[in-house]
């Protein structure tokens, strides 16, 4: 029996004392200890293989797991993962236009537009009646307009660069 701590407040009845608590013994114990035992080799070998910091093996051998991955590092801003696991998935899946369209959102996202425009291009004529492939293609040629020059603006560049400014071109005469 432990004897009852005394109250600081003499007002306040005196509280019991905990009594310690002893290490389980038991089957759970022990279950414990062999699954530790088992992890460990798992854990060394990870350590050993070097990977870093929240590092995920990816098996390369299948495009659907490639293609997940892709899309989670997508989403977590990861462009440039994105876009090799996106390649990774279309080495395994060639045919189908939604790896071609998240390559293509990728390209765009790593600022390589015109190989952006050609995979949109490429999966548009694969699946042209997809509703998402077509809104990345208006957004994606939205901003592509607005950000490559038109040919009237080239020519003008053109005409003030090398003519001075004058219409047609000298002749030999």
């Amino acid at each position: 029996m432990t004897l009852p701590m005394p109250s600081p407040n003499p007002s306040l009845p005196a509280v019991p004392a905990r009594r310690p608590r002893r290490p389980r013994r038991g089957a759970w114990a022990g279950r414990r200890a062999w699954a530790l035992l088992l992890a460990l080799p798992l854990l060394l070998a990870a350590v050993a293989c070097g990977s870093s910091g929240g590092a995920v093996v990816v098996s390369r051998s299948n495009p659907q797991t490639q293609m997940g991955f892709g899309v989670r590092m997508a989403q977590q801003g990861l462009w440039s993962e994105a876009l090799f696991r996106f390649e990774q998935a279309y080495r395994g899946m060639p045919d189908d236009y939604r790896v071609i369209n998240n390559l293509a959102v990728a390209y765009e996202a790593t600022g390589r537009f015109d190989e952006a425009l050609e995979s949109y291009q490429k999966a548009l004529q694969m699946a042209p009646d997809s509703r998402d492939l077509r809104r990345n293609y208006a957004r994606f040629v939205e901003f592509y307009q607005s950000f490559r020059p038109q040919p009237a603006q080239a020519q003008e560049d053109g005409a003030e660069d090398g003519n001075g400014g004058g219409g047609a071109p000298p002749t030999g005469s």
